[in-house]
């Protein structure tokens, strides 16, 4: 059992670091859902064709998958929210006011009477 927890632990770390390296190449190229999903396909056919050579296929699969899946929940959880640029609490994306604060967010982020009111 305490091989079976290593083994899950280590391939945390390696998925979390190798989908953020692809998200890290992909840039501003495409949105956060398709980021992610295109993220979740490279690492796990990359993890199970390495991984599968030291630990046979269905073992590697029952490792790394669940692993990514994890990171994909996490990612399409993350894009939906973003944080307020008021008090910077976590709303939706969608938000048209901070259910916190209740300032208005406009789509870049800062509302035209809060700049009306620095004038």
């Amino acid at each position: 059992m305490g091989v079976l927890i290593g083994q899950l632990i280590g391939a945390l770390i390696i998925t979390f670091a190798l989908t953020r390296l692809v998200k890290w190449a992909l840039g501003k190229k495409v949105d956060a859902n398709t980021k992610a999903f295109l993220a979740f396909t490279i690492v796990v056919l990359f993890a199970l064709g390495l991984a599968s050579h030291t630990m046979g296929f269905w073992e590697a699969f029952l490792t790394y998958v669940p692993a990514l899946l994890i990171w994909l929940l996490m990612d399409l959880i993350r894009a939906r929210n973003m944080n307020c640029p008021f008090c910077g609490e976590i709303i939706k994306r969608k938000a048209i006011l901070c259910k916190h604060c209740g300032k208005e967010i406009s789509t870049s982020g800062i509302s035209s009477s809060h700049t009306e009111n620095k004038i």
